[in-house]
């Protein structure tokens, strides 16, 4: 595991720490930097370094959801699960969950870097502009010029006002930091938060369609399926960059929420981002950003909180089926991949563990 620290344009550092795939490090490190023309430089890479295949595991059976248009009601649907698998297989769509949705109670969050951010506010010209408003009829010319001419202003204002309070400096710096740090995670921090989990949505694969705990997990105990697709097939630019590597790491990624630089691509790292716990997925993500697919607008974005959306992609190259997959579910599935001309293959146990026909 290693510390990479990503300058932003203010050369405060973002510090993450990421898994052992130097590729990722590296995409990762080109995405979020602030020089000119390293975006496109990072989408390249990680172009190259997509998987020949990706696999969507899908449960099957029925469930019950919220009303689909998404209005303020209590309506229950008892929705089939196979109506939604069916649909991606014949009209090479697929379902992109809010990020509030997922399973990681911890999806979209990150810390607030405070140390960064303080920095960032009380070097900043506007808070220097205020503080000069505030402290001029209380200062001599003197020492009005004393302090606001130096280069350390900030600090030297500090030792003034320990000085006159009769505190040091360290219990002056405290106090203010107390009053600035919740300012900051009220206003910034967690609104930022709240924009990702209200407007991004995420479909997710894994590389490896033999993936136990996936088919236990996501494809409802071995009676869903898995879905295969070969990237090659995505001829679409746009949605080839909106596919991104999860990166897994012991601690959530710390951003300082003031250098407003970048706000996209920080938004795709924090949505690709997942504690090591979950890293037997495997995951790759394609994201889609409500504000491009329907109109988002500050004033009825919470109507679209828990709206999913179908988002095109393109149609599966083969299906896994489940050892334990419903016969009448199955034949249904058969019957439709005939007609599309999808190669099915079924998971069935052997002395050697878990394989599939074919």
């Amino acid at each position: 595991m290693r510390r990479i620290v990503i300058k932003s344009s203010s050369c405060s550092p973002l510090l993450f720490m990421v898994d052992t795939m130097t590729w990722k490090e590296e995409f990762y490190q080109l995405y979020l930097s602030p020089e000119s023309g390293s975006t496109i430089k990072a989408l390249e890479m990680k172009r190259e370094h997509i998987p020949e295949k990706l696999f969507r595991y899908r449960p099957l059976g029925s469930y019950s959801a919220k009303c689909a248009n998404c209005v303020a009601e209590s309506k229950i649907l008892k929705e089939s699960r196979l109506d939604h698998v069916l649909s991606e297989i014949r009209s090479g769509q697929i379902y992109a969950s809010p990020v509030g949705r997922l399973n990681d109670p911890f999806e979209g969050y990150s810390i607030l870097k405070k140390d960064h951010a303080l920095k960032k506010i009380l070097n900043s010209d506007k808070h220097k502009k205020s503080c000069e408003e505030k402290f001029r009829d209380h200062l001599t010319d003197a020492k009005f010029k004393e302090i606001f001419d130096s280069e350390d202003w900030n600090e030297e204002l500090l030792k003034y006002i320990s000085d006159q309070t009769k505190s040091s400096l360290d219990e002056t710096k405290s106090l203010f930091n107390d009053v600035l740090v919740p300012v900051i995670k009220k206003y910034l921090a967690d609104p930022y938060t709240d924009y990702i989990r209200q407007v991004l949505r995420v479909a997710c694969f894994s590389e490896k369609k033999i993936n136990l705990p996936m088919w236990n997990h996501y494809a409802n105990g071995y009676k869903g399926v898995c879905l295969e697709y070969t990237t090659e097939d995505i001829k679409n630019p746009f949605t080839v960059n909106r596919l991104f590597p999860v990166v897994y790491s012991n601690e959530l990624p710390e951003f300082d929420f003031i250098d407003g630089n970048k706000w996209q691509e920080r938004s795709d790292f924090i949505c690709t981002r997942k504690l090591s716990d979950w890293r037997y997925e495997e995951e790759w993500r394609l994201l889609a950003n409500m504000n491009f697919l329907w109109n988002v607008t500050p004033e009825n974005i919470s109507e679209f909180n828990e709206c999913g959306v179908n988002v095109k992609f393109i149609k599966p190259s083969k299906i896994y089926l489940g050892f334990n997959i419903d016969s009448i579910e199955e034949r249904i599935i058969r019957e439709i991949a005939e007609h599309e001309k999808i190669p099915v293959s079924k998971m069935t146990c052997s002395a050697h563990g878990l394989m599939f026909e074919g």
